[in-house]
């Protein structure tokens, strides 16, 4: 019987085994996960459990006659940590989900850690976040004081996720040239990561530049969009708040506001020297540095020349 017809030339039977063993010796690609934001934490558990570990919902009753939800975690029966979270709202235990929980698994032989997120109310409340470590002395590792959480996610790869967050020094911009409602304002992001020398996470912007420049990208196309061509902004901003080149000057300053997160004030200053009227600029510029010097947080950022 004659030998049936192979689908490629014999001669190259030797090089597609090749290419065979080089695929085989390739790293396996795997999937960068999705980030977690709020909506993805648990909302319907009233307690989560692990090994030897046990994270619970309960109402606290308060001075003024009131009930607040607060998160216990226990180990082997023992209470380590009890954290203040959400306004109860006069609602049943089973229903308080302005309290969630997030389990993030880390590679073996590290803690895993549990993510608490947390509402704290009103018509722009913020979203606070705690994380403890799932080990060890289960260390209360982080908490998001002044910043509003945005989500979880493991940017560098380390198995250990970071915490990407709002600032919300610049809420409101009150000692801005125009008036901001919340809407406006400028909410630039703050990188938080695990710190292993510490054994707590720390304000670690410098080492994300990719996050920030992404945000401070977005916001530079919304102003160059309001505001096209090369005519400065002018000092009239001040006078008639509605204007466009008044929309326009809260855009800038958001703008500005996010390059300051990401490379020092600096940054924001040259933004809007180049964009606004030279009088304008000057108040601008001592506005914005004024801001930065009273937010703690920004303070704390490791490349900041402000704190030195």
């Amino acid at each position: 019987m004659q030998n049936a017809t192979p689908w490629f030339p014999h001669g190259l039977y030797p090089h597609c085994f090749l290419l065979a063993l080089i695929f085989l010796a390739l790293p396996a690609i795997v999937p960068q996960a999705e980030p977690i934001r709020p909506e993805d934490f648990d909302s319907d558990r009233i307690s989560l459990s692990g090994d030897g570990w046990t994270a619970r919902k309960h109402l606290v009753h308060d001075n003024n006659g009131g009930e607040r939800c607060y998160v216990e975690l226990s180990v082997e029966g023992t209470v380590l940590h009890d954290l203040p979270a959400s306004p109860s709202m006069d609602w049943p235990l089973e229903e308080q989900n302005w309290t969630r929980f997030h389990l993030f698994e880390t590679p073996g032989g590290t803690p895993d850690v549990l993510a608490i997120v947390w509402f704290a109310g009103g018509a722009h409340g913020p979203l606070h976040l705690y994380l403890v470590g799932l080990g060890g002395e289960y260390p209360l590792l982080f908490t998001s004081s002044d910043a509003t959480f945005g989500y979880l996610e493991d940017l560098d790869g380390d198995g250990m996720p970071e915490a990407v967050l709002y600032a919300s020094a610049f809420e409101y911009f009150y000692r801005s040239a125009v008036t901001f409602n919340h809407a406006e304002s400028p909410f630039p992001l703050l990188v938080a990561a695990y710190d292993p020398s510490q054994k707590r996470y720390t304000w670690s912007n410098e080492r994300f530049p990719d996050v920030l420049v992404q945000k401070e990208a977005t916001t530079e196309k919304r102003f160059h969009t309001r505001w096209p061509g090369e005519e400065k902004i002018p000092v009239s901003v001040a006078v008639d708040q509605h204007s466009n080149s008044a929309r326009a000057y809260r855009v800038l300053m958001s703008w500005a506001v996010d390059a300051c997160y990401r490379a020092g004030p600096q940054a924001g200053e040259a933004i809007i020297d180049a964009h606004t009227d030279p009088a304008l600029a000057v108040f601008s510029q001592h506005t914005l540095t004024e801001t930065l010097r009273r937010d703690t947080l920004y303070s704390s950022i490791d490349f900041n020349p402000v704190s030195n």
